[in-house]
C-alpha cells in the first residue's frame, strides 16, 4: 500500500495547475500517488492534467461534470489507494520536502494524531502566515491548546492536514456536497468525532503555500445572500460537536468558553461580508441583511455571552468600516508605488 494519496480538485486553473502538480512530482519522498479530479474545466485545464497522467505513472486524472469542490474531493477519496490522504488546491504548491517531513513525523509519533502543518497565504496585499511556533519542528496539541489552533486559523481548512483513509471510509466521512462554504470545517469535525482522542501533531514550518492572487478570486469572497445562514450553520456544527466531545471527555469542559468568541465571529464576519458589497448592492439591501442579523437569536446570544450592550452592532460596523478604509488606503499606496 502507498503511504499517501495527494488529492487535487481543479476547475479552470490552467495558469496554476502545472506549478501545483510539479511541486508534488519534485518531492524528495516518493511513496505517493497524485489524484487530480477535473471538475468540468473548459479552459484547457483538463487537457494539461491528461498530459501529466500520460507522462507520469504517479498521476491519475478523473474527469467529471462540474459539481463543486466537495464532490471532486469525495471522488478523489473514493479513488485513493494510500494509507493516508491529503488535499492540495490546484492553485497552491508545496515545498520539495513536504511529504518527507510528514513521513518523518509519522515514523516518530505514529498513527494517533491528526497531522497538520503551518502554511502561508499569498494575496495581493502580501503574505499572511498561519503558524504556531517557529522554534520547534513539531508541536503536539491536546486539550486547551486546541483553542489556540483554532484561533491561529490552522483548524478549519483541510489543505494543511493528513488524514488516515481507513476511518474516513469506514465511517463514510465525506465533504457535504450541498454546502459551498465551510465544507472543510464540517469534514474536520466529522473526522475528529470518530477519533478516540482529539490531538494534533503540527509541523511548524510553512511547507504549504496557498495562492490567492486577488482578494476576490476565492469562492469565499463572492456575494452570498444567505451568508449569515451559512455562518449560523457552521456555528451550530461547532457547538454541537464541542458539547458532544466535552460530554465524552475528549476535551476539557472549559473549552466551552470558546462559544462566546464563536458567536461574535459569526456576527462580525456576516456583517463584514454584507458591508463589503454596500456600493454594488446598495444601502437598502445591505441594511435589510444587517437588520436581519440584529434581530436574530444568534445576535442576542452574542450580546449575552460577551456582556455587550446594545451598541455592539454599531461597534462592529465601525470596526468593519475602519478596516476596509485601511485596506483601501494600503492598496492605493501600493498601486501608486507601482
Amino acid at each position: 500500500m502507498l503511504f499517501i494519496s495527494v488529492i487535487i480538485p481543479v476547475f479552470n486553473r490552467r495558469k496554476y495547475i502545472r506549478r501545483c502538480i510539479d511541486s508534488i512530482l519534485k518531492q524528495s519522498f516518493t511513496d505517493y500517488e497524485v489524484i487530480v479530479v477535473d471538475d468540468g474545466s473548459y479552459d484547457g485545464t483538463g487537457k494539461i492534467c491528461g498530459e501529466y497522467a500520460r507522462k507520469f505513472e504517479k498521476v491519475k486524472v478523473i474527469h467529471q461534470q462540474n459539481g463543486g469542490v466537495s464532490k471532486a474531493r469525495n471522488r478523489g477519496i473514493a479513488a485513493a489507494e494510500g494509507k493516508y490522504i491529503t488535499f492540495i488546491d490546484s492553485d497552491d504548491y508545496i515545498l520539495p520536502d513536504y511529504l518527507q517531513k510528514i513521513k518523518d513525523a509519522h515514523d516518530r509519533y505514529g498513527d494517533e494524531f491528526l497531522y497538520c502543518t503551518s502554511f502561508q497565504v499569498h494575496t495581493e496585499d502580501g503574505i499572511r502566515y498561519y503558524q504556531h511556533r517557529k522554534t520547534a519542528d513539531y508541536t503536539i496539541i491536546k486539550g486547551n491548546l486546541f483553542s489556540k489552533l483554532i484561533a491561529e486559523g490552522l483548524f478549519n481548512t483541510v489543505i494543511n492536514k493528513v488524514y488516515c483513509l481507513k476511518p474516513v471510509r469506514e465511517n463514510l466521512i465525506k465533504f457535504p456536497e450541498d454546502v459551498s462554504l465551510g465544507e472543510d470545517l464540517i469534514f474536520n469535525l466529522r473526522y475528529l468525532d470518530k477519533q478516540k482522542e482529539i490531538q494534533f501533531l503540527l509541523l511548524n514550518r510553512n511547507y504549504y503555500h496557498q495562492w490567492r492572487k486577488k482578494r476576490n478570486s476565492s469562492l469565499e469572497s463572492d456575494w452570498r445572500n444567505n451568508y449569515f445562514e451559512i455562518q449560523k450553520l457552521l456555528l451550530e456544527e461547532k457547538i454541537k460537536y464541542f458539547n458532544k466531545w466535552v460530554d465524552e471527555g475528549k476535551i476539557p469542559s472549559d473549552m466551552k468558553s470558546n462559544f462566546s468568541a464563536w458567536y461574535f465571529i459569526c456576527i462580525r464576519e456576516s456583517v463584514e461580508h454584507y458591508f463589503t458589497y454596500l456600493r454594488k448592492k446598495g444601502p437598502v439591501q445591505i441594511t435589510r441583511q444587517i437588520w436581519k442579523i440584529r434581530r436574530s437569536p444568534e445576535f442576542m446570544k452574542c450580546v449575552q455571552l460577551n456582556g455587550a450592550k446594545k451598541g455592539l452592532l454599531f461597534r462592529i460596523l465601525y470596526d468593519v468600516y475602519k478596516k476596509q478604509r485601511q485596506e483601501a488606503g494600503m492598496r492605493k499606496r501600493r498601486d501608486h508605488r507601482k
